[in-house]
């Protein structure tokens, strides 16, 4: 069987692995790795770079790491620039795929429960995808370029932070005000007359059948009286 060939800085053959481990030093930006494996992400990375180390116990091999980066993300609320400093730390433990380990850790088949556990295939471990999910959880949903970025002009789109952009807000017509509130205080009034009136009582089912009994009773008795 041939040997596993490593596609890039982030795939590491585990016979390589010495018993002092294998030191992990990873510019993420070389070689497009940032923009082809994080693509969707609006953002200008600066500086983005994986310290860590690979140690191996039996089968199994060991992953710990620190990724550090700067970025440039969008503003949430201008939609410009917002700077973000990245710095976390992450633990894998690495299982062979089809093995007991694998199993007893429930990545027998690679969709394992537990957040630190990996599998790798081949004897070729690749970090890449465990890299990159921490990375997209390192970044925040929403981001502001400051505290308080007062947004966007909802008229023209220009940035309050650049100034005056001269549009005239809309003005509100207060004669319909009055009607607002009328409106809705009838919905309340409504809601509260439904909840105040006492319910139907529930009618017993003999009686309904006496009230059906004199019924048909009083229709024979207009039918004899007819003929």
């Amino acid at each position: 069987m041939r040997p596993p060939k490593p596609q890039g800085p982030l795939q590491v053959v585990v016979r390589e692995i010495t018993p002092a481990g294998r030191e992990l030093l990873v510019d993420l930006l070389a070689d497009g790795w940032a923009t082809a494996s994080l693509d969707g992400v609006a953002a200008v990375w600066e500086r983005l770079e994986l310290r860590g180390m690979l140690t191996i116990a039996g089968e199994l091999a060991y992953a710990r790491g620190r990724i550090t980066g700067s970025v440039a993300l969008e503003c949430s609320r201008c939609l410009g620039p917002a700077a973000f400093v990245i710095d976390g730390e992450f633990t894998r433990v690495l299982v062979p795929r089809g093995t007991d380990q694998a199993a007893a850790l429930g990545a027998a088949d690679g969709a394992h429960e537990e957040p630190d556990v990996a599998v790798f295939d081949d004897g070729l471990i690749d970090l890449a995808p465990v890299v990159r999910e921490e990375i997209l959880v390192a970044l925040p949903y929403a981001l502001l370029c400051r505290e308080d970025c007062p947004g966007l002009c909802v008229q023209c789109g220009k940035p309050k932070a650049d100034g005056a952009c001269g549009c005239v807000a809309t003005p509100v017509d207060d004669r319909w005000s009055g009607l607002r509130g009328l409106q809705v205080a009838n919905r309340v009034d409504s809601a509260a007359a439904a909840l105040a009136a006492p319910a139907a009582p529930e009618q017993d089912e003999n009686d309904q059948s006496g009230e059906n009994d004199r019924s048909t009773s009083a229709s024979k008795s207009i039918a004899r009286e007819g003929r």
